[in-house]
This record gives C-alpha cells, structure tokens and sequence, in this order.
C-alpha cells in the first residue's frame, strides 16, 4: 500500500488553497501577470453558481485566479468539462475572462488540439486542477505528456 500512495517522482503535489503560495507569479511593471495559464477539468458538471455550492466554490477560484490585480492571478484562465454547456451559463460565459471549453474525457487528440491551442493562443500551462479523481483519470494522461512542468491539482 505504501509503495501505491507514494507520489510520482519528480512531481509537485498541492491543493488549491496553497496555489498561489506555490506558483510563482512575474510581473513587468504594467499590473498584468505573466504567470501562464491555469486549466481547471471536470469530466461531467460544469460549475453552476446558483445551483451548488461546488459551484459557487469552483466560480470564486475562476474569478479568483483571472483577476489580474491579485498576486495569484494567472494570464488565462480555462475551464473544461464533458458536458453539455447548460444554458445557466451562457450569460456568465460570455460576460467574464474565463475561457470556456467543451472537451470529452478520454479522448486523446481532443485533449492535445485544446492544450496545443492554449499555448499557442495564451500562455503556457502552469497549473491544472481536475475536480474529481475521476477528472485526474481521464484527463493527465495527456497532460503530463505535453506540459511537463504544469502543477497538477487534485481538488
């Protein structure tokens, strides 16, 4: 049991409580942060403030880190999920700096095309934060292909 809860080596561990503590942001003098992007990943539920309290929780750390004023800020912020975008968050999505994305777990080249287009588009991945095991599952298989140094959150 000891050898199976033993993190991978070479790899940093947190929660998202001590995120800002752990990545480190830069800035150039002109109050944006050059600090790369963050992706959060949930396989099936999309985070509905008015609906749930995981909700309300996941929209203030999406808020949180895509304020450019607060020192944990990061330079794009992302959030992806399986699901159906519901019509609860239309408005939100179209009204704030967060980057939606619909993405199916699993699914190998979709999930390349999207880290591929937030890099180019954006900024370096830095830091991904699944919801659920089951995010990690299906999710970091690919990640930890392609962004290697990405601080990788279990939430």
């Amino acid at each position: 049991i000891a050898q199976a809860c033993r993190p991978f080596p070479n790899r940093q561990h947190t929660t998202t409580s001590s995120i800002s503590a752990t990545v480190s942001v830069s800035d150039d003098g002109d109050g944006a942060p050059n600090n790369g992007s963050i992706l959060f990943l949930s396989p099936s539920n999309w985070p509905e403030p008015n609906a749930t309290a995981a909700g309300t929780r996941t929209m203030s750390l999406l808020r949180h880190f895509s304020t450019p004023t607060t020192s944990s800020s990061f330079s794009s912020v992302h959030f992806g999920c399986g699901a159906k975008i519901p019509e609860s968050l239309l408005s939100i999505k179209k009204s704030n700096s967060i980057h939606w994305h619909q993405i199916k777990p699993n699914r190998s080249d979709d999930m390349k095309n999207l880290l591929e287009n937030i890099e180019k588009d954006h900024a370096p991945i830095q830091a991904v934060v699944f919801d659920r095991f089951y995010a990690e599952e299906a999710f970091s298989f690919r990640i930890r292909d392609m962004c290697p140094n990405a601080l990788l959150v279990l939430d």
